[in-house]
C-alpha cells in the first residue's frame, strides 16, 4: 500500500480554489455548482489547514489536542509555583526551608507566576 502525504505548504486560497506552488488542490463549489451559499471562507480554511500541517507538523486537530495539554500543564504548574510564591511548603517544615535557598525560590516562583498570568489567554 502505498502511503500518502499532503501537499506540502505554503498553501493559499485564491477565490473559490485552494492552490500550492504545484497548482489547484481544491475548489469549493459555488451555489451554481451545488455548493453552500456562502463558501468564500471554505478556501482559506482549507489553505490554512495545510500550512499548519506544514509549520508544526502537526494537523489542526493534533494542534488542537496539544494545545489543551499545554493548558493543562501551564494550570498545574501555575498552581505548585502559587503555593510555592505564597510560602506554603506541605509536607515540609518551615525550618527547612529558611534561609536564603527558600527566599530566592520563592522570588523565582513569584517571577514565574507573573509571567503566567500576564501570558494568560
Amino acid at each position: 500500500m502505498i502511503e500518502s502525504k499532503p501537499t506540502p505548504g505554503p498553501v493559499k486560497a485564491d477565490g473559490l480554489s485552494v492552490k500550492s506552488t504545484r497548482g489547484i488542490i481544491a475548489r469549493c463549489p459555488a451555489p451554481q455548482q451545488g455548493g453552500v451559499f456562502d463558501c468564500r471562507a471554505n478556501p482559506y480554511l482549507i489553505a490554512e489547514a495545510f500550512n499548519v500541517l506544514t509549520e508544526t507538523g502537526l494537523t489542526p486537530r493534533q494542534l488542537a489536542e496539544a494545545l489543551v495539554i499545554a493548558r493543562k500543564q501551564r494550570a498545574e504548574l501555575l498552581a505548585a509555583l502559587q503555593q510555592i510564591g505564597s510560602g506554603s511548603f506541605h509536607g515540609a517544615s518551615t525550618a527547612a526551608l529558611n534561609g536564603t535557598f527558600a527566599a530566592g525560590l520563592q522570588g523565582v516562583a513569584l517571577a514565574a507566576i507573573a509571567r503566567a498570568v500576564e501570558a494568560a489567554p
